[in-house]
């Protein structure tokens, strides 16, 4: 299937991915913990499990098992909680931080074993689980030394190879060919 589109995605670091064709390249090779279902406009989990509502502002997911990155590294817990601490970070301010941020203050992602976290809001959120549509879960072991030098905003370019890139959607990048083509192919 080739699809053609207007313009090369900008970036392909679905943090700061703001173009429709990086959108749409993200949409392809990222996954969220809970996605709204186009048809029935519900929310239903994707790289969740369950959702439980312990309270209004404090929410436990529990991760699928078994999911791995495009590269063969296993999603943990630990990959959640720092896409949230990416995501919220003032310093960084990717594009969806204020989506992840209620009454000025973040959601808060803590880790409470190798598959399960909660979710600390500072308040109710009125448009509840359905803010977490399109938040990509990010591979800690591919983005954590990039964050920690402050150069996650440069990370994933036009240009890089793709072995340096990890996802968990339904396919990886393949082959790049800057300003032509980005070949897709069936993710593991």
């Amino acid at each position: 299937l080739t699809v053609p589109v207007a313009s090369p995605p900008q970036t392909l670091n679905p943090l700061f991915g703001t173009d429709a064709t990086a959108k749409l390249i993200a949409s392809l090779t990222q996954a969220d913990l809970m996605h709204i279902n186009p048809r029935t406009l519900r929310v239903e989990p994707a790289l969740a499990t369950t959702v439980e509502h312990r309270t209004a502002t404090r929410w436990i997911v529990h991760l699928r098992r078994g999911v791995r990155f495009s590269d063969g590294a296993p999603l943990t817990a630990q990959d959640v909680a720092f896409s949230f601490q990416v995501y919220t970070d003032p310093k960084l301010d990717p594009p969806g931080r204020e989506l992840l941020t209620v009454k000025g203050k973040p959601i808060v992602c803590k880790v409470l074993d190798g598959d399960t976290v909660e979710l600390d809001l500072p308040a109710p959120l009125a448009a509840g689980d359905r803010v977490f549509d399109s938040v990509w879960m990010l591979p800690r072991h591919k983005l954590l030394t990039l964050y920690q030098a402050g150069q996650l905003e440069h990370a994933w370019e036009m240009g890089v190879a793709p072995d340096a890139l990890a996802g968990l959607g339904p396919f990886r990048i393949a082959a790049i060919q800057a300003g032509r083509q980005i070949q897709l192919e069936r993710n593991h």
